[in-house]
């Protein structure tokens, strides 16, 4: 989707009413809070107020009905600019989330958790008919450094007792360097042995991971368990018994992924903004800085729900949750008085 800023209209909310007049209260007490379902509207629950700036001018305010404007700034109703620190910052400053896009993540590694039926045929694997000669399959998406997807098929075949060979392909050869066209390419293979309790005893593997036009080659394993071998309990991956499905797989994963747009943002209760990317990962982009004084008498009124320091007070400034402030509410927002 576009990233662009999003202009709203909201009903005023009064803090009290009695007989059909507003009450008086005290513009700098907490008051409740009501739903809005707006990510960028947000509450104070607890100690502190949210710093905005107006022109050079430091404002504190408890009014958290915040919207990303056309410089992709996060400001108040009146235009100021959020106060918050970037990241590494440890200086406030305008909070801005600039549309970016997110590089591709390579896999590196891909876990998979699976049964093997230790009665299965013994088959000698042809890699021009991979599905024949093999006894079970099991498939997973993996990425280059370009985020390129990729079909990856593991095939499993049964060697002789206890033993299993496994060989990774795409099903194209044309998406690797120095692969055939309309052939399927085997990039990784490797042996298991279990042992007479059907845990995983011994594993090898190699990997030649080419894909075209991007990190060559790249950096490709597979998990299939904490091997005896090497000191592991043998259980942790794909093991060989019996059962009533024969083959199984049970869970599969791998760690990359491809490039990703900034879609939108998200708020969390420690003051967290974080950026939301089409390829599913959320990345924090800036954290909301929150403001404390000793006492409200130091404070003074400027107008609506806007307050300055008087006669420049120590201010003391710091992050949602740490200890001295409240946490953050998205989505909903408090009832401040003006």
């Amino acid at each position: 989707m576009a990233w662009s800023a999003r202009r709203r209209t909201r009903r005023l909310l009064p803090c009290a009413q009695n007989e059909g007049h507003w009450a008086q209260c005290d513009p700098l007490s907490r008051g409740a809070v009501v739903e809005t379902g707006v990510e960028t509207d947000l509450a104070i629950d607890g100690y502190g107020y949210f710093l905005v700036m107006n022109r050079g001018q430091l404002l504190l305010t408890r009014d958290g009905a915040f919207t990303i404007d056309f410089d992709s700034h996060l400001v108040s109703r009146d235009g100021y600019s959020l106060q918050g620190f970037g990241p590494g910052s440890i200086v406030a400053s305008d909070l801005t989330i600039t549309p970016t896009t997110l590089l591709a993540t390579p896999t590196s590694q891909v876990s998979m958790l699976a049964k093997l039926d230790p009665n299965a045929a013994i088959l000698t694997f042809d890699p021009l008919n991979p599905t024949t000669t093999s006894n079970f399959t099991a498939s997973v998406t993996a990425y280059d450094s370009l985020g390129a997807s990729f079909d990856v098929t593991v095939y499993f075949n049964r060697t002789a007792s206890g033993s299993w060979d496994f060989h990774a392909m795409v099903p194209d050869g044309a998406a690797l360097t120095g692969g055939t066209a309309g052939q399927p390419a085997e990039f990784a293979s490797g042996a298991m042995t279990f042992d007479t309790q059907g845990r995983l005893f011994t594993i090898t593997q190699t990997s030649n991971f080419n894909p075209l036009n991007s990190v060559n080659p790249q950096p490709l394993s597979f998990n299939f368990g904490d091997d005896l071998m090497s000191g592991g309990t043998g259980l942790a991956g794909v093991v060989q018994n019996i059962g009533g499905n024969g083959n199984e797989l049970t869970f599969t994963s791998q760690d990359g992924s491809g490039a990703g747009t900034l879609k939108g943002v998200s708020i969390d209760w420690r003051g967290s903004v974080l950026g939301e990317y089409s390829n599913g990962h959320h990345v924090e982009v800036a954290r909301l800085a929150l403001v404390r004084v000793s006492s409200p008498n130091l404070l003074r009124h400027v107008g609506g729900k806007l307050f300055a320091p008087k006669d420049s007070p120590r201010l003391l400034v710091g992050l949602p949750g740490d200890g001295l402030f409240g946490t953050i509410r998205s989505g909903v927002l408090e009832r401040v008085c003006e």
